[in-house]
């Protein structure tokens, strides 16, 4: 019986250990949640919000995916990034944006399983799509043809768009107002004699999590 009291005693502290890290690991979790809306304007988004950490892959001449010249995959690339429809907002929740159910300014989504509310985008794929903008701008000289849907408005609308854009970044950037640290390496065969380490230790938000938001409350087709 003493043995079978000590296998009784082992298990239930066991279980009482795992018991502890699950509600530990899901009270971070909200904690952070509940952090970043608090320092955040409402969303309804902020449901989607997790956290992840991971030094960046960003050194002046590292390839990616995104960083070649024009193709029509390299645009569909970048398009997968901020090609969502418009959301939903509530008339309730318009106050917490600072805004009201005004139809004379605002349009309505009609889509009957997500409510009537109004329609709404999403600044983070605005400002990936203003980055894009700012991308296929750089690019309009290349010598080669340029895929189909490409930036070929006006030279006018194009510098208003893109002048728009920076703006934009500008704006976001100053307000977000990234804090991270990065180091500075040294670089005996550069001519300073060092470089920055933009390969830096990030937190960030799981952006995958917020694209499966944006699959499925879309408000238009």
């Amino acid at each position: 019986w003493r043995r079978y009291g000590d296998i009784v005693l082992r298990s239930v502290c066991a279980l009482m250990f795992m018991t502890g890290a699950v509600m530990l690991t899901r009270a971070r979790a909200f904690s952070e949640q509940a952090c970043a809306a608090r320092i955040s304007t409402w969303s309804p988004l902020a449901s989607a919000v997790e956290f992840e950490e991971y030094n960046f892959e960003n050194y002046f001449s590292h390839k990616t995916q995104y960083r070649r010249p024009p193709t029509p995959e390299l645009e569909m690339a970048w398009a997968r990034l901020f090609n969502f429809p418009s959301i939903s907002i509530a008339d309730a929740d318009l106050p917490r944006i600072d805004r009201l159910p005004d139809e004379t300014r605002y349009l309505r989504a009609q889509t009957p399983e997500l409510g009537h509310g109004f329609l709404a985008g999403i600044e983070v794929f605005h400002h990936l799509h203003c980055l894009n903008t700012i991308r296929q701008y750089t690019w309009l000289d290349y010598d080669d043809e340029l895929p189909e849907g490409f930036l070929r408005e006006n030279p006018v609308l194009n510098r208003m768009h893109v002048d728009h854009c920076i703006e934009t970044l500008r704006l976001s950037l100053q307000c977000s107002a990234d804090i991270t640290p990065y180091l500075v390496l040294r670089a005996d065969n550069s001519t300073l004699g060092a470089r920055a380490d933009f390969d830096a230790f990030h937190k960030c938000k799981k952006f995958d999590r917020l694209v499966d938001w944006m699959d499925t409350h879309a408000a238009v087709q």
